[in-house]
Order: structure tokens, then sequence, then C-alpha cells
């Protein structure tokens, strides 16, 4: 039996359409799971998510840089702390962009389908970070001292527009 192959969500090519039909050409029957790559505006793993944090009244900027021990590129990177008067508890983050970023990915994937382009039973991927991911990512000192934080609230309404447009229920 062949090894499987398992792509975890960031694949660097131009966009989700070359993604897929790459994947599909390279890998075959031996991906049976394809994310659409993060590609575009999410080509940076988590740091896409930087303009959630600056646009949020609740956060300061505290530093951008490009050199961080331990890390190779030459990439923006900002944090971001709390504000001294924001409670941790009344964050709210807004739409992340994940649920329509799977959505469109998903139209492209279903079309490629039909076109014969990517095999029948291969399966469209959606790939998220987990709610703790952009903590470390955005933000020097987090103060959420509470089980939930404000990026677990976020998620959940992607998560189900997500399970509704894929799933249709």
């Amino acid at each position: 039996m062949a090894r499987q192959v398992h792509l975890v969500g960031s694949v660097g090519l131009r966009d989700a359409e070359t993604v897929f039909t790459t994947v599909s050409v390279m890998l075959g029957s031996c991906c049976p799971r394809i994310p659409d790559g993060e590609t575009g505006e999410r080509g940076y793993w988590i740091r896409w998510q930087r303009n959630t944090f600056a646009r949020n009244l609740g956060f300061e900027e505290v530093m951008t840089t490009r050199s961080l021990p331990g890390f190779n590129g030459n990439v923006a990177r900002t944090f971001f702390t709390l504000r001294k008067d924001t409670d941790p508890k009344k964050i709210e983050l807004g739409e992340l962009g994940y649920a329509r970023a799977a959505t469109d990915s998903y139209r492209i994937f279903t079309r490629l389908i039909d076109e014969g382009k990517v095999a029948a039973d291969v399966r469209f991927q959606v790939s998220l970070p987990t709610p703790t991911a952009d903590e470390p990512a955005h933000k020097c000192r987090p103060r959420f001292g509470h089980s939930r934080g404000p990026r677990d609230t976020a998620t959940i309404p992607d998560l189900l527009h997500i399970h509704k447009a894929l799933c249709g229920q």
C-alpha cells in the first residue's frame, strides 16, 4: 500500500487553484485531502491576522520587528498587548476571515472536481490554527486569565459558517 501524504495547511504556491491542481497531479491518490494552501494574504500563516489586532481598540502595538531569534526571513512581525484599561473578558475580535477563505476555496475545489482536474474522492481540507496560536504570534503579554479567550470566541462563528457552507447544514 502506498504511503499517504497529509499537508498541514500552507503550500507555497500562487493561489488555491494552483495548489489543488498541482497537488492532484504530483501526489494523486497519496494525498486524499487537500488544503487550499493558505495562499495570498494568508501566505505567512498566522501573521495575516495582524489587522484583526491592529483594528481592535482593546490592543496597542508594542513593536514591529523583522528580526527574531530563531526565525528566518525578512517578514515584519507586529506584537500587540492589551491596553491597560481593557477588560480581557470584553474583547471581541470580530470576523476572522477563515470562513470566507474556506468557502471561496471550496467553490474552486468543487469546480475542479467537476472539471476532472481533482479526483472525485479527494476531500477538501480546512486548516485552522489553534485558538492560542496567534496569542504568542501577536501579543507580548497576554492577560487572558479566563478559560475562553477572544480568539476562541471569534472562531466559533467561522466554524459554524464553514460547516453550513461545506456540509449544507
